[in-house]
């Protein structure tokens, strides 16, 4: 198959990249590639040079626009889903560079094909999967990457294909059932490694993670020792929490792993701190990402091992939150009440009752795009497009107080989850791609 772009304005059907790109065909992908074929993606100026980047994409460079100059042009009536190339690359960059380990992405925080291949240039070679479909998308469009099945609770049919279809040799379980299957289905197969995913304590989190998965200390202990005869690679591996605010939790984590390992008595080849590195939001005060590196080291030395397992980490809102932002129309206006043309059955989800999540905001002029706004700010609250009285952000979000219907409102920091979330409910489901060259403004994360 082959897509080519228009040289000014190009509006492709499909899923992956608004670029030029050739897909080699083979059986293997052609039922991933037909399946994925189903968003619009925008790009606004680009050259038609080609640039070879892997044996199975061909992209060409691409002049991008900002935020700013791209409303101006499209002067979009959907939702926009922006997405920062550059920021995101650097993102990935930087947690390979700096973690002193093996950086897994974990690629349920957000699956977009575009969002996963910047993440690969950036030098992400490994990623987290939760589900078969996972480990076929990152198979079909990174073919050279190594996919991770760390879902602690599989279906038969998903380990067997996954190990015979996909060559997954990487499996995350926190039960003896679990590791009892995952051994019949593979065959009693001698190339496994096998994290046993354990409990850890509560931890200063935005969501806690630790009621549903993971062992006790005590049931992590048997899993070990009946895991260690069959496993390849034997590893450890935790979540502190999603949006973790206090860097000391990964060694609090560490501790307890050191406890097991004591007790279990096994060599451990595999220690896996998860995910939970936290972004920035208008709501949270973070400590720098550093201390949270300095706190992850200070914990894996002070297990003293002998042989040093390999050390893992699992991001996702961290690599991906600020390399995307959503551009949504004003549809009406009531005193301190925006309606906007998404919300939480959309791209807005974590915005909405259940965790209501605050996202820095800028408004944008309908007819004067990079024009001054008006100094006075006010804090409003967001209903979505749909019918239900649910689909409402009580933020409060910060704006110009002349706000009005028309305008634009760019959200920032939404990379993570919500796309992923995404519904069709009530038929509002219609999103526009586009890539972008500028930063979402630091200013807007400080209302």
């Amino acid at each position: 198959m082959e897509y080519r772009l228009p040289k000014y304005l190009t509006r492709c059907k499909n899923y992956f990249f608004p670029r030029w790109f050739t897909v080699q065909s083979n059986s293997a992908n052609e039922d991933v590639l037909k399946r994925i074929q189903d968003k619009d993606v925008l790009l606004v100026g680009h050259d038609q040079s080609p640039i070879p980047t892997s044996p199975t994409f061909s992209y060409i460079s691409s002049k991008l626009y900002s935020v700013d100059e791209t409303i101006a042009e499209l002067k979009p009536s959907v939702p926009l889903y922006c997405l920062r190339p550059k920021t995101i690359e650097a993102t990935a960059a930087w947690f390979v560079s700096t973690f002193p380990g093996q950086v897994l992405y974990a690629v349920k925080c957000n699956p977009e094909p575009q969002i996963l291949q910047m993440l690969w240039n950036g030098g992400i070679r490994h990623f987290d999967c939760s589900s078969l479909k996972e480990i076929e998308l990152i198979h079909a469009l990174l073919p050279s990457a190594k996919a991770y099945f760390m879902h602690p609770i599989k279906t038969r049919n998903s380990i067997y294909k996954a190990y015979f279809h996909y060559g997954i040799r990487d499996y995350a379980l926190d039960s003896i059932e679990e590791l009892h299957k995952i051994i019949e289905v593979t065959a009693n197969a001698n190339d496994l490694s096998l994290l046993v995913r354990i409990k850890v304590p509560e931890n200063v989190t935005l969501i806690d993670l630790s009621h549903k998965y993971g062992a006790s200390a005590a049931d992590a202990v048997d899993i070990l020792r009946q895991a260690r005869p069959v496993a390849k690679n034997l590893g450890i591996c935790f979540h502190v929490g999603s949006q973790c605010l206090n860097p000391e939790c990964y060694e609090s984590a560490l501790a307890v792993v050191k406890g097991i390992i004591t007790q279990a008595n096994v060599k451990i080849d595999i220690i896996d701190v998860g995910g939970g590195f936290p972004e920035r939001y208008p709501h949270c005060v973070l400590p720098s990402r550093d201390l949270f590196m300095l706190a992850i080291k200070r914990g894996f030395q002070d297990l003293n091992l002998t042989e040093k397992p390999a050390l893992w980490c699992e991001p996702g809102r961290a690599l991906v939150c600020a390399g995307c932002s959503l551009v949504v129309t004003v549809l009406a206006r009531r005193k301190d009440v925006l309606y906007i043309n998404d919300g939480v059955y959309g791209n807005l989800s974590d915005a909405g009752k259940l965790l209501n999540w605050r996202y820095p905001v800028r408004l944008v002029r309908r007819n004067e795009p990079t024009s001054a706004v008006a100094n006075e700010l006010k804090s409003f609250t967001f209903y979505g497009p749909t019918c239900d009285s649910i689909d409402v952000m009580k933020g409060p979000f910060v704006l110009p107080d002349d706000v009005k219907v028309d305008d634009y409102i760019e959200i920032g920091q939404t990379g993570a989850y919500n796309s992923a979330l995404k519904t069709s409910f009530n038929g509002f489901d219609e999103t526009k791609i586009v890539l972008v060259n500028d930063d979402f403004p630091i200013t807007a994360l400080e209302h």
